[in-house]
């Protein structure tokens, strides 16, 4: 995530939730600096991990603007995966002849909000690099595409080798996310956007104080951006069945290319510069105090597959 209202950190959902880099605590836009790798430092605004390389992530951001207390949260459903050496694009390519006719379909049923697949940027040895996602807009929805696919496993046992070949599934995992707060702009059909994905531990108890954090001090500088079309989107989303310790966070971010993280941390920096010393120290106690220390990892993936409605 880019940053955290204090001195935030900026971070692929999902690689989510798998990818994951470290966060430190230098101060960056209102989030702290996050290096991933041993020279690249991703400073940006994000509230939430990599889910993995998929981007848990891209996926994150096509729902639509979402409101807790008004609206139901919809859902993300996001697959990881670790592709064997020499075997990403088989894997794609399998995963698309498999899917995305399927995924078309429930689309324009309405089931299905948006989807894709999505290669991470940035490597880590021994943890997922590929991920695959959909969003639907309620559990009915998740119902009916849950079964359709599990009729086209059923009848379609070569392109499940194919896609079992090319991967370790050893390191596959799927993550059931609610969509707490998003909003996009209509994607090009040939795009091919990146998603850069932040995450963060919140303290037992503190998730509606994040999430009001999040509305308050992020949601603004993202909106703007959006509507400027520096990003194409962004998403904010927690875990709706947990695989995990309960309250961890993940903020996508979704940009035509990596040359608007200039662009955003201009605008972060901008916003920060607004405020006075002590209002930085305080929104950073704050932060602290609702995140556990050293939880945040970011990654960054890019899109083979990107459609939103």
């Amino acid at each position: 995530m880019r940053r955290a209202w204090g001195g935030v950190l900026v971070c692929q959902g999902v690689q989510g939730v798998q990818g994951v880099s470290v966060l430190d605590s230098a101060p960056r836009g209102r989030y702290n600096r996050q290096t991933l790798g041993s020279n690249t430092t991703i400073q940006r605004r994000i509230f939430v991990t990599k889910l993995t390389s998929v981007v848990l992530v891209s996926a994150l951001v096509a729902a639509g603007t979402v409101s807790a207390q008004q609206k139901p949260e919809p859902l993300l459903q996001v697959a990881v995966f670790k592709t064997k050496p020499g075997k990403g694009a088989a894997w794609v390519a399998a995963m698309k002849k498999l899917y995305v006719p399927m995924l078309e379909k429930l689309m324009a049923e309405g089931a299905v909000q948006s989807y894709g697949i999505e290669s991470d940027v940035l490597h880590q040895a021994g943890v997922p690099d590929v991920s695959a996602w959909f969003t639907v807009p309620n559990y009915t929805a998740y119902d009916k595409v849950s079964n359709a696919i599990r009729e086209i496993q059923a009848s379609n046992a070569p392109a499940l080798q194919e896609i079992a070949d090319s991967t370790d599934m050893e390191k596959h995992s799927d993550y059931l996310l609610r969509i707490v707060s998003s909003s996009q702009k209509p994607v090009a059909a040939s795009a091919r956007p990146y998603s850069t994905v932040g995450s963060w531990q919140v303290k037992r108890g503190k998730g509606e104080e994040f999430r009001k954090g999040f509305d308050k001090y992020e949601k603004p500088v993202l909106d703007k951006l959006l509507a400027d079309g520096v990003i194409l989107g962004y998403m904010l989303v927690t875990e709706a069945v947990h695989s995990a310790a309960p309250g961890k966070y993940w903020l996508s971010v979704v940009t035509p290319s990596l040359a608007s993280e200039d662009k955003i941390e201009a605008a972060f920096r901008a916003d920060e510069a607004k405020r006075s010393e002590l209002e930085r120290a305080a929104l950073q106690r704050e932060f602290e105090e609702l995140t556990e220390a050293g939880s945040h990892r970011d990654f960054i993936s890019r899109a083979e597959v990107f459609v939103t409605k």
